[in-house]
This record gives C-alpha cells, structure tokens and sequence, in this order.
C-alpha cells in the first residue's frame, strides 16, 4: 500500500461516515479495514481497475464502489460537509485513524473481506448485490454483511 497521506485519512473518514454513519464502532472499523484490503490489494497490482492506485483515497475514490460517493447518493452531500464538531464525524475519523494506523491496535475483524452491504439499505427490499456469493460470506458486523474474495 502507498504511504498514508493526511489526503488519505481525510477521504476514509469521510468514507466511512458515509458508509456507516450511526453505526458501531466495530461496524465502522470493519468497513474502514474492506478499504485498506482493498488498497493492499490494488497496491500489489490485482483488481486496480477496481480498487484503485494502491492509495487509501484511490480505494475510496474508485468508481462505483462506495455508494456514499456517487453523485446522485443524498449521503455524498452529507460527508462532503461533514466537520469534527459533528460526533458521527468523529466516530468516523477514530475509525478511520486508528484501522489505518496499526500502532493504535486497531485490528482487522473482518480478516481480509473486501466486500460489504448493508441489507437494509437494498432496494427493493431483499435485494441482493449482484457479486454476493453465499460461500464468501463472512459474517455480520453490525448492520453489514461482509464477504471475503471470489
């Protein structure tokens, strides 16, 4: 993975305030350790076209894989305006520092997933992400399901 950058930090709070905004923290640093899986993953030269350039910010910022980040998401706003006088914010950004730096103990609960989802966020309700597969599933961590690779 590429050095972290405040750059970097910046874009993963706001990431995962936008993912999993009034969540658990575990739920948040779950979703905070999918994005520096994914980095890894892209900074040792596998799934870039989908995970990024090897950077935090590039997982983030990777087209079409965090709905927080899409234009026509109402949370894009939200996080985008989000500031540490706001307590979600600063649960985010715990999260977010604390996965991103090992020193502070943050340890992966999700041991390597890559993937996520929030059921109930799906619509229509039930439905079903197009590349989950019930023998990668991982387990629940607060309200989202994750899944290791294919």
């Amino acid at each position: 993975m590429k050095p972290i950058t405040a750059h970097d930090c910046d874009i993963l709070a706001r990431t995962v305030y936008g993912e999993a905004r009034g969540g658990i923290l575990a739920e948040q640093i779950a979703v905070a350790s999918v994005i520096l899986n994914r980095a890894k993953q892209a900074a040792a030269g596998f799934r870039q076209h989908q995970f990024g350039d090897g950077s935090i910010a590039g997982a983030c910022l990777a087209p079409a894989q965090f709905s927080c980040w899409l234009a026509a998401d109402p949370n894009r706003a939200k996080l985008l305006a989000a500031t540490l006088d706001d307590p979600a914010y600063r649960m985010a950004m715990l999260a977010a520092c604390g996965t991103a730096d090992m020193r502070l103990g943050f340890l992966d609960p999700t041991q390597g997933c890559l993937f996520y989802y929030a059921p109930a966020s799906m619509r229509p309700p039930g439905a079903r992400p197009p590349w989950e597969k019930p023998e990668h599933f991982f387990g629940m961590i607060g309200r989202q399901k994750f899944y290791r690779s294919d």
